[in-house]
Protein backbone atom coordinates (compact mmCIF):
# COMPACT_ATOMS: atom_id res chain seq x y z
CA UNK A 1 0.00 0.00 0.00
CA UNK A 2 1.07 3.73 -0.94
CA UNK A 3 2.33 6.04 2.01
CA UNK A 4 0.38 9.12 2.37
CA UNK A 5 3.30 10.62 1.07
CA UNK A 6 3.74 8.89 -2.46
CA UNK A 7 -0.72 9.17 -2.45
CA UNK A 8 -0.16 12.83 -2.29
CA UNK A 9 2.48 12.95 -5.25
CA UNK A 10 0.43 10.85 -7.61
CA UNK A 11 -2.46 12.90 -7.05
CA UNK A 12 -3.59 14.02 -10.21
CA UNK A 13 -2.62 17.98 -10.37
CA UNK A 14 -6.00 20.58 -9.42
CA UNK A 15 -7.06 22.51 -12.63
CA UNK A 16 -5.70 25.63 -12.82
CA UNK A 17 -8.43 28.78 -12.54
CA UNK A 18 -10.01 30.15 -15.72
CA UNK A 19 -8.90 33.24 -16.88
CA UNK A 20 -11.75 35.50 -17.80
CA UNK A 21 -11.96 38.84 -19.48
CA UNK A 22 -14.97 40.44 -19.51
CA UNK A 23 -15.77 43.49 -21.92
CA UNK A 24 -18.74 45.84 -21.11
CA UNK A 25 -19.08 49.29 -22.41
CA UNK A 26 -20.98 52.21 -21.05
CA UNK A 27 -23.50 49.95 -18.53
CA UNK A 28 -25.55 52.36 -16.49
CA UNK A 29 -24.34 50.43 -13.14
CA UNK A 30 -21.14 48.78 -12.15
CA UNK A 31 -22.07 45.24 -12.84
CA UNK A 32 -18.52 43.70 -11.32
CA UNK A 33 -19.55 42.61 -8.31
CA UNK A 34 -22.64 40.63 -9.77
CA UNK A 35 -20.54 39.07 -12.83
CA UNK A 36 -17.91 37.67 -9.65
CA UNK A 37 -20.92 36.48 -7.28
CA UNK A 38 -22.49 34.30 -10.36
CA UNK A 39 -19.48 32.94 -11.42
CA UNK A 40 -18.57 32.38 -8.66
CA UNK A 41 -21.28 30.70 -7.49
CA UNK A 42 -21.38 28.23 -10.32
CA UNK A 43 -17.68 27.37 -9.75
CA UNK A 44 -18.41 26.16 -6.13
CA UNK A 45 -20.88 23.29 -7.78
CA UNK A 46 -18.70 22.48 -10.73
CA UNK A 47 -16.82 19.17 -9.93
CA UNK A 48 -12.50 20.09 -10.32
CA UNK A 49 -13.14 23.98 -10.73
CA UNK A 50 -11.16 26.68 -8.53
CA UNK A 51 -12.08 30.23 -8.65
CA UNK A 52 -11.19 32.15 -11.66
CA UNK A 53 -9.44 35.31 -12.18
CA UNK A 54 -11.85 38.16 -13.87
CA UNK A 55 -10.31 40.90 -15.38
CA UNK A 56 -12.87 43.71 -16.84
CA UNK A 57 -12.59 46.05 -19.87
CA UNK A 58 -14.18 49.06 -21.09
CA UNK A 59 -13.29 48.95 -24.58
CA UNK A 60 -16.09 52.23 -25.52
CA UNK A 61 -14.12 54.43 -22.69
CA UNK A 62 -10.28 53.05 -22.84
CA UNK A 63 -10.39 51.01 -26.24
CA UNK A 64 -8.68 48.92 -24.67
CA UNK A 65 -9.27 45.47 -25.69
CA UNK A 66 -7.18 41.81 -23.60
CA UNK A 67 -4.41 39.82 -24.90
CA UNK A 68 -6.56 36.89 -26.33
CA UNK A 69 -3.91 34.58 -25.19
CA UNK A 70 -4.07 35.28 -21.77
CA UNK A 71 -7.40 34.34 -21.40
CA UNK A 72 -9.60 31.02 -21.15
CA UNK A 73 -12.88 32.73 -22.07
CA UNK A 74 -13.69 36.56 -23.38
CA UNK A 75 -16.97 37.33 -22.55
CA UNK A 76 -19.03 40.66 -24.56
CA UNK A 77 -21.54 42.08 -21.67
CA UNK A 78 -24.38 44.58 -22.78
CA UNK A 79 -24.15 48.29 -23.57
CA UNK A 80 -27.19 50.89 -24.56
CA UNK A 81 -25.14 51.75 -28.31
CA UNK A 82 -26.52 50.92 -31.00
CA UNK A 83 -24.29 47.48 -32.55
CA UNK A 84 -25.40 48.64 -35.94
CA UNK A 85 -23.73 52.32 -35.79
CA UNK A 86 -20.40 53.46 -36.80
CA UNK A 87 -18.54 54.92 -33.86
CA UNK A 88 -14.77 54.00 -34.02
CA UNK A 89 -14.49 51.81 -30.87
CA UNK A 90 -17.38 49.96 -32.18
CA UNK A 91 -16.05 49.27 -35.59
CA UNK A 92 -12.65 48.31 -33.47
CA UNK A 93 -13.97 45.89 -30.86
CA UNK A 94 -15.88 44.49 -34.25
CA UNK A 95 -12.19 44.25 -35.61
CA UNK A 96 -11.01 42.52 -32.78
CA UNK A 97 -13.80 39.59 -32.24
CA UNK A 98 -12.93 38.77 -36.19
CA UNK A 99 -8.92 38.64 -35.31
CA UNK A 100 -9.24 36.68 -32.39
CA UNK A 101 -11.28 34.45 -34.34
CA UNK A 102 -8.75 34.50 -37.48
CA UNK A 103 -5.39 34.52 -34.92
CA UNK A 104 -6.85 32.64 -31.73
CA UNK A 105 -9.35 30.11 -34.11
CA UNK A 106 -9.55 27.80 -30.92
CA UNK A 107 -9.94 31.07 -28.12
CA UNK A 108 -13.70 30.59 -26.31
CA UNK A 109 -15.76 33.45 -26.87
CA UNK A 110 -19.00 34.46 -25.57
CA UNK A 111 -21.61 37.23 -26.34
CA UNK A 112 -24.20 38.09 -23.57
CA UNK A 113 -26.89 40.90 -24.07
CA UNK A 114 -25.80 43.30 -26.14
CA UNK A 115 -22.52 41.16 -26.78
CA UNK A 116 -24.90 38.43 -28.53
CA UNK A 117 -26.04 41.22 -31.27
CA UNK A 118 -22.51 42.63 -31.99
CA UNK A 119 -21.07 39.44 -32.62
CA UNK A 120 -24.17 38.66 -34.98
CA UNK A 121 -23.06 42.35 -36.62
CA UNK A 122 -19.06 41.51 -36.70
CA UNK A 123 -20.16 38.29 -38.71
CA UNK A 124 -22.64 39.75 -41.06
CA UNK A 125 -26.28 40.04 -39.32
CA UNK A 126 -28.53 42.49 -38.22
CA UNK A 127 -30.04 44.06 -35.53
CA UNK A 128 -33.37 46.39 -35.48
CA UNK A 129 -35.14 47.90 -32.48
CA UNK A 130 -38.10 46.01 -30.52
CA UNK A 131 -41.59 47.65 -30.29
CA UNK A 132 -40.71 47.25 -26.24
CA UNK A 133 -38.30 45.94 -24.42
CA UNK A 134 -37.90 42.89 -23.26
CA UNK A 135 -36.57 43.03 -19.41
CA UNK A 136 -36.75 40.80 -16.29
CA UNK A 137 -36.60 37.00 -16.40
CA UNK A 138 -37.97 35.56 -19.25
CA UNK A 139 -38.12 32.38 -21.15
CA UNK A 140 -36.07 30.71 -24.00
CA UNK A 141 -37.20 27.98 -26.10
CA UNK A 142 -34.30 26.29 -27.27
CA UNK A 143 -34.19 24.35 -30.81
CA UNK A 144 -32.34 21.06 -30.52
CA UNK A 145 -29.29 22.07 -30.59
CA UNK A 146 -29.93 24.10 -28.05
CA UNK A 147 -31.26 21.25 -25.60
CA UNK A 148 -27.94 19.61 -26.49
CA UNK A 149 -25.93 22.37 -25.23
CA UNK A 150 -27.89 23.06 -22.50
CA UNK A 151 -28.75 19.45 -21.15
CA UNK A 152 -30.55 20.94 -17.88
CA UNK A 153 -33.54 22.17 -19.78
CA UNK A 154 -35.99 19.90 -19.16
CA UNK A 155 -36.11 17.38 -22.53
CA UNK A 156 -39.94 17.55 -23.23
CA UNK A 157 -40.16 21.21 -22.68
CA UNK A 158 -36.78 22.57 -24.38
CA UNK A 159 -36.56 25.88 -22.05
CA UNK A 160 -34.44 27.59 -19.87
CA UNK A 161 -35.09 30.84 -17.76
CA UNK A 162 -32.68 33.64 -18.15
CA UNK A 163 -32.57 37.52 -17.43
CA UNK A 164 -33.07 39.52 -20.28
CA UNK A 165 -32.41 43.58 -20.69
CA UNK A 166 -32.40 44.31 -23.92
CA UNK A 167 -34.36 46.95 -26.93
CA UNK A 168 -33.01 45.38 -29.97
CA UNK A 169 -32.98 41.95 -31.30
CA UNK A 170 -31.26 39.92 -33.75
CA UNK A 171 -33.19 40.24 -37.02
CA UNK A 172 -30.56 37.81 -39.20
CA UNK A 173 -28.23 35.84 -37.96
CA UNK A 174 -24.16 36.20 -38.35
CA UNK A 175 -22.64 33.59 -40.97
CA UNK A 176 -22.16 30.14 -39.88
CA UNK A 177 -23.80 30.25 -36.66
CA UNK A 178 -25.96 27.61 -35.46
CA UNK A 179 -29.49 28.68 -33.78
CA UNK A 180 -29.40 27.53 -30.14
CA UNK A 181 -33.07 28.73 -29.61
CA UNK A 182 -36.12 30.22 -31.38
CA UNK A 183 -35.95 34.00 -32.02
CA UNK A 184 -32.99 34.39 -32.77
CA UNK A 185 -32.34 34.29 -29.16
CA UNK A 186 -29.11 32.12 -28.78
CA UNK A 187 -26.32 30.98 -31.33
CA UNK A 188 -23.24 28.63 -31.83
CA UNK A 189 -20.90 28.52 -34.29
CA UNK A 190 -19.83 25.56 -36.16
CA UNK A 191 -15.99 25.44 -34.80
CA UNK A 192 -17.97 25.47 -30.96
CA UNK A 193 -16.16 28.55 -30.12
CA UNK A 194 -17.98 31.10 -30.25
CA UNK A 195 -21.82 30.81 -28.06
CA UNK A 196 -24.09 33.93 -27.60
CA UNK A 197 -26.88 34.53 -25.66
CA UNK A 198 -29.66 37.04 -25.86
CA UNK A 199 -29.84 37.03 -22.13
CA UNK A 200 -27.65 38.00 -18.83
CA UNK A 201 -26.91 35.07 -16.60
CA UNK A 202 -24.82 37.29 -14.69
CA UNK A 203 -27.99 39.01 -13.65
CA UNK A 204 -30.12 38.29 -10.20
CA UNK A 205 -32.71 40.58 -8.75
CA UNK A 206 -30.97 43.00 -7.38
CA UNK A 207 -28.54 43.91 -9.77
CA UNK A 208 -31.54 43.93 -12.50
CA UNK A 209 -33.25 46.48 -10.64
CA UNK A 210 -30.64 48.45 -9.48
CA UNK A 211 -30.11 48.88 -13.72
CA UNK A 212 -33.53 49.34 -14.67
CA UNK A 213 -33.60 52.55 -11.86
CA UNK A 214 -30.37 53.99 -13.55
CA UNK A 215 -31.90 53.71 -17.11
CA UNK A 216 -35.44 54.59 -17.06
CA UNK A 217 -34.63 57.72 -18.37
CA UNK A 218 -32.87 56.48 -21.92
CA UNK A 219 -35.31 53.85 -22.29
CA UNK A 220 -38.58 56.06 -21.93
CA UNK A 221 -40.34 53.58 -19.60
CA UNK A 222 -43.88 54.21 -18.05
CA UNK A 223 -43.98 53.70 -13.88
CA UNK A 224 -46.71 50.55 -14.92
CA UNK A 225 -43.79 48.96 -17.28
CA UNK A 226 -40.94 49.70 -14.39
CA UNK A 227 -43.57 47.89 -12.17
CA UNK A 228 -43.93 44.92 -14.24
CA UNK A 229 -40.50 44.67 -15.46
CA UNK A 230 -39.48 44.37 -11.39
CA UNK A 231 -42.26 42.23 -11.05
CA UNK A 232 -40.20 39.95 -14.00
CA UNK A 233 -37.14 40.14 -12.26
CA UNK A 234 -38.05 38.46 -9.27
CA UNK A 235 -39.07 35.08 -11.02
CA UNK A 236 -37.01 32.18 -10.55
CA UNK A 237 -34.48 31.18 -13.42
CA UNK A 238 -31.37 29.36 -15.07
CA UNK A 239 -28.51 31.74 -14.85
CA UNK A 240 -26.43 29.61 -12.12
CA UNK A 241 -27.11 26.44 -13.98
CA UNK A 242 -26.33 28.80 -17.84
CA UNK A 243 -22.77 29.91 -16.35
CA UNK A 244 -22.27 26.23 -14.93
CA UNK A 245 -22.87 25.33 -18.59
CA UNK A 246 -21.00 27.97 -20.05
CA UNK A 247 -17.57 26.67 -17.59
CA UNK A 248 -18.10 23.69 -18.32
CA UNK A 249 -17.85 24.37 -22.31
CA UNK A 250 -14.61 26.48 -21.94
CA UNK A 251 -13.21 23.34 -21.39
CA UNK A 252 -14.48 21.35 -23.84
Amino acid sequence: MPSIEESAENAPAPNPPLRIAVLSNDFAIQIEDSFIRAINKACSSVPDFSTPFIDFFNPAKSQNHPEPAEYDLIVLNGGMVDPMGKDEWLLKLQEYILKTVEYHSKKKIIGLGWGHQVICVAFGGKVASLEEAEIGVQQMNLTAQGSRMFPFAIPQYRKIYIHEFHTREVKIPGHGFIPLAWGNKAFRNHANTILTLQGHPELDADSAKALLDATIAPLELEEAQKAKFKKWMAREHDNIQVWERILAWVKE
